[in-house]
């Protein structure tokens, strides 16, 4: 059993954890962490998500995230501010179906499996998409938006329902797509759609960048994996740094806890989140999350809205504010 805290604000990603509560976390990067194991933990299981948040579970929530450095300004300002960023949030639990470790965090070699047996027969390939498997948007502006993000993973619909989420390297990209190296042997054959995420993060998660892409895969009988972008969204709470944290100039370092810039730089962020939050809260309640006999928990108004209806603009965004 695993357990992951997720916010109310957004509640989109609750709605569709209760359609198809089948879940995937990998355990890969180790910046920033407090384990020197060299291996690559991937976690399948199905996910219960609540609809109150449990105030004793939020406490031990950010006690918790204080330990990795991450922690909340508190006071009466601060409290008032941050109130549905830091309260409102429910504990997802995740019973564990599978889990898959490799000795090696690129996922080479054999993996040591606990719980079901990893799945001996691929999962056939797909139908393409009526608007053909070509690449959507523009080659080289993708390969400048993911030059400077080093953590690059590639996600489809494995045996069983579950999500396969395995770390790739990108070899090239051109017209037809980016060209991947993946673990050998971990990608079936064949054509399906699948997604794409590449990120970068600072300790604390003060500076957060992150692509994701839904698209096209396809794996040839000769090894090749060529991945055709169709979207792409992102979350930036700073420009990702274009160096490997070895190389970047010290003059870029982040200042220590404490500093008065970092107090600047928490009002800022802690607007930004709390902005945010409100938008998607109110975007909540106008269509509530509601328990219905025979359903997932969560009622189809909402499931309907999906990703496809734009958040209200309840307050401005920092981005926009003149």
């Amino acid at each position: 059993m695993a357990c992951s805290s997720g916010g109310l604000a957004w509640h989109r990603k609750l709605a569709l954890m209760l359609r198809n509560p089948r879940i995937t976390l990998t355990f890969q990067i180790r910046e920033h962490g407090r384990t020197r194991d060299p291996g690559l933990v991937l976690f399948q299981g199905t996910a219960e998500v609540p609809l109150t948040p449990d105030p004793a579970m939020v406490d031990a929530h950010w006690e918790r995230a204080a330990q990795f450095d991450y922690t909340l300004p508190r006071g009466l300002f601060w409290d008032w501010l941050l109130r549905e960023y830091r309260n409102e949030r429910v504990a997802i639990t995740l019973r564990a179906h599978r889990v898959a470790h490799w000795s090696q965090t690129d996922g080479s070699g054999q993996p040591t499996v606990t719980g079901e047996p990893w799945p001996t027969d691929p999962p056939p390939p797909q139908q393409p998409p009526g608007g053909g498997t070509a690449p959507r948007i523009d080659q080289r502006r993708l390969e400048t938006l993911l030059q400077p993000l080093s953590h690059r993973l590639l996600s489809y619909c494995g045996s069983g329902g579950f999500p396969v989420v395995l770390p790739v390297t990108v070899r090239s990209i051109d017209a037809d797509g980016i060209r991947l190296q993946a673990p050998e042997g971990m990608l079936p054959l064949g054509g399906r759609r699948a997604g794409f995420t590449a990120h970068a993060f600072e300790p604390g998660l003060l500076g957060l960048a992150n692509r994701v892409h839904t698209g096209w895969l396809e794996v040839g009988e000769d090894g090749s994996v060529l991945y055709a972008a169709h979207t792409i969204g992102a979350v930036d709470t700073v420009e990702p740094h274009r160096d490997p944290p070895g190389q970047r100039p010290a003059a870029e370092a982040r200042p220590a806890p404490g500093a008065p810039i970092r107090c600047v730089g928490e009002l800022g962020s802690a607007e930004g989140r709390d902005c945010r939050c409100r938008r998607g809260l109110n975007d909540a309640r106008a269509a509530p999350f509601a328990r219905r006999p025979g359903t997932l928990g969560v009622c189809d108004r909402a499931l309907r809205r999906g990703s496809r209806k734009p958040l209200p603009r309840a307050c401005p965004s920092p981005r926009t504010r003149r």
